[in-house]
């Protein structure tokens, strides 16, 4: 019964943010230029001792931090997984024709496994997700991931995907966090009951190929939004109004590829990495 019923109001959650979505994700055509001359997109991935070293999970050339410390999971994580378990860790996986989610053992940043997601080109929308439950409690959570996302062909008109969303239910309301790659290869960043500005992009722009860390607190009982990425604090908000409530409903945390808004562009993508703990 949670895992339809959470089920449910993830798919109510994403199409109820459509025309929201749509204003945003209009920025279709060629990649643009993020720094490099001639606007030439960064390598697709690195060679030699450098692509050894992602693969790896130790560290990437651009100075992302690489494997943590100790152990990654441990008995203190209200949900921790290096993928190595397979799906069966996560609470229920959706794949729609056309997409496969599945386990890889290509390419990790943690060896030996990795989540992998892949999508066709589309003019459709189509959900390719992974959700894990946390508790109910824990509408204060910190949630690390790490995501690498191949070379996308590119074509005019072209919108963006959604990567993750995380739902937190409180009573009537839902807050939710949602990050979406755009074309451009630049991470919008969309979260409710934001007074001004609901959509922020990252500093920087995703790189083809690489290993990609992240860490999203979402503090609702503080009102507050902090994002790190390889490292270094991203963006940080504490101008949301989250609605109040003694103990959450429902607390999701979804890790996919959803083509809300078309034309989509076919892509792979991995996660690894995957640890969610009570702030």
């Amino acid at each position: 019964m949670r895992v339809s019923r959470a089920g449910a109001l993830l798919g109510g959650l994403v199409l109820s943010g459509c025309s929201l979505f749509v204003s945003t994700s209009g920025l279709g055509g060629p990649v643009v230029d993020d720094g490099n001359d001639g606007g030439t997109p960064p390598p697709d991935r690195a060679s030699g001792d450098d692509a050894a070293r992602i693969d790896a999970g130790t560290s990437a050339p651009d100075g992302a931090p690489g494997e943590d410390a100790g152990p990654f999971c441990d008995d203190t994580a209200l949900f921790c997984t290096q993928m190595d378990d397979g799906l069966g860790v996560f609470s229920e996986t959706t794949a729609d024709p056309g997409t496969t989610l599945d386990v890889d053992v290509t390419t990790a940043l943690s060896p030996a496994k990795s989540l992998l997601v892949r999508t066709t080109r589309t003019t459709t929308t189509r959900t390719t997700v992974a959700r894990r439950f946390l508790p109910n409690g824990s509408q204060d959570v910190r949630l690390r991931f790490a995501m690498r996302l191949e070379p996308v062909d590119i074509q005019a008109g072209d919108r963006g995907t959604h990567i993750l969303i995380v739902n937190v239910g409180l009573g009537n309301a839902n807050v939710n966090v949602t990050f979406e790659i755009l074309p451009d290869r630049q991470v919008s960043v969309f979260t409710t009951h934001v007074a001004t500005e609901p959509f922020k992009s990252l500093a920087t722009p995703i790189v083809y190929g690489q290993w990609h860390r992240f860490e999203v607190e979402l503090a609702v009982t503080k009102n507050r939004l902090r994002i790190v990425k390889d490292g270094v604090v991203s963006l940080e908000r504490t101008d949301p109004v989250y609605p109040t409530a003694a103990t959450a409903a429902h607390v999701e945390w979804a890790l996919g590829a959803v083509s809300l808004n078309t034309p989509h562009p076919g892509i792979a993508i991995r996660y690894d990495d995957l640890r969610a703990d009570k702030l």
